[in-house]
């Protein structure tokens, strides 16, 4: 059913945001062959530049585009907002970003200064303009509801967690005596995880899981508090990272636990919400919702037990489950629901009278083998952590799975363009 109040001239060309969608798993299956040439006990020294220019191929490389791609369509349909000379603006930011994340990546992996900072300078102006233009659009409408306060609260996060990654990423060249250093790296991945990825997810899922699965709204109280109980914390962690705040050693301690509350609740009510959905039909993405709240639930109890029983191998296994487990799940759950409906959307609005359902662009025999090949490369990669002899085949795993993955939005779009013309 198509979304009251959106026509045509509101929504950006199809074509100009699916290359954000084609290259996003090129940078995960980089990262996999990254991984197979690395060596086995990489995942124990979690803070080598090797292994931070791998986490961002994952985080740049697939999260942003992804990010990027789908929040340029889907503005007009979630927040009734849409950019002005949407081609051009796409384009800019699709090749500064992508010739920015490579840059860094490179940099750090082969120990390249020119390279580092070459990419931090392209990375702040891709992300700046694409940011700044965000804001431009969603803190003008005078309607305010969660999915717009998360719109909000995710551009102010972003350009903070550019801020300090821009920081830290200069600071690999020259030293710029950053006080805290710990503390800045882990609120610059807060920053980004908690205040842009994770909170733009929710935003959406207030509009998208009602609409998509046909379920009952969320508590008006869960879309009240949880957005800004988020923003509350880590206007906390900034404080703590500050060097003007004098330590507060109690409060470092069981701030990791102040986040299991809201984000139990929220995957909890998740899946609660999805397996009370009132057309019970059998789809890969429910699989990959519930893999990811289940697995967002395990990561809350990881971080309960390590308060009470520490282990050295807590961050290597919260890397890998909110990673790939959490956050890569949420994002193929939502592009395998979101990439058929914007097909199918600019069919129907181009005239297409045949236009396929979204079942019917999207392979379900194929999507299953994906969501197979990702969860056994999430569980070989966790194994790896304790015999990282398993780690080649974790990596390669994953590569395979991102190649479905490109397959799969590849017909999409090739469907796309056969019945459009």
């Amino acid at each position: 059913m198509r979304p009251q109040n959106l026509s045509l001239d509101q929504a950006p060309p199809f074509q100009t945001v699916y290359r954000f969608y084609l290259t996003a798993p090129l940078f995960v299956i980089a990262a996999a062959i990254a991984l197979l040439f690395a060596d086995p006990n990489m995942l124990i020294s979690y803070l080598t530049p090797s292994v931070i220019g791998i986490v961002h191929l994952i985080t740049i490389g697939f999260f942003l585009n992804t990010i990027v791609g789908s929040l340029s369509q889907m503005l007009p349909v979630l927040a009734g907002v849409s950019l002005k000379r949407p081609v051009i603006f796409s384009q800019l930011v699709y090749w500064i970003l992508n010739l920015g994340a490579l840059s860094f990546v490179t940099g750090l992996i082969f120990q390249l200064n020119s390279a580092i900072l070459a990419g931090v300078v392209l990375l702040t102006i891709s992300y700046l303009f694409f940011f700044l233009t965000i804001a431009r659009l969603v803190f003008q409408p005078n309607t305010i509801n969660p999915t717009m306060i998360g719109f909000r609260l995710t551009v102010i996060f972003a350009l903070m967690g550019l801020l300090v990654g821009a920081l830290l990423g200069v600071n690999y060249i020259v030293d710029l005596n950053i006080v805290h250093r710990l503390l800045m790296l882990r609120l610059h991945y807060d920053m980004m995880l908690m205040g842009v990825i994770f909170t733009l997810i929710v935003a959406v899922c207030f509009k998208i899981i009602p609409m998509f699965y046909v379920t009952n709204e969320y508590p008006p109280w869960l879309k009240v508090l949880l957005l800004p109980t988020i923003a509350f914390l880590l206007l906390i962690e900034t404080l703590m990272a500050l060097p003007i705040i004098p330590s507060i050693g109690w409060l470092e301690a069981i701030y990791p636990l102040l986040y299991f509350v809201p984000l139990t609740l929220f995957a909890i009510i998740t899946i609660i919400r999805i397996y009370q959905r009132r057309r019970p039909v059998r789809d890969t993405t429910v699989y990959y919702w519930y893999l990811a709240m289940l697995l967002l639930i395990v990561a809350m109890l990881l971080i309960g037990y390590n308060q009470l029983y520490p282990t050295i191998y807590l961050s290597q296994y919260l890397a890998i489950i909110v990673g790939p487990g959490v956050i890569l799940s949420v994002m193929l759950g939502m592009l395998y629901k979101i990439l058929p409906f914007l097909a199918w959307f600019h069919l129907t609005a181009h005239g297409v009278i045949r236009a396929p359902t979204m079942r019917a662009l999207l392979p379900s025999k194929v999507t299953n083998i994906q969501l197979l090949t990702h969860i056994v490369g999430i569980l070989l990669l966790l194994i790896a952590i304790r015999w990282p002899q398993l780690l080649i085949l974790g990596a390669a795993m994953l590569a395979i799975s991102q190649l479905i993955h490109l397959v799969i939005i590849s017909q999409i779009i090739r469907k796309y363009h056969h019945l459009k013309n």
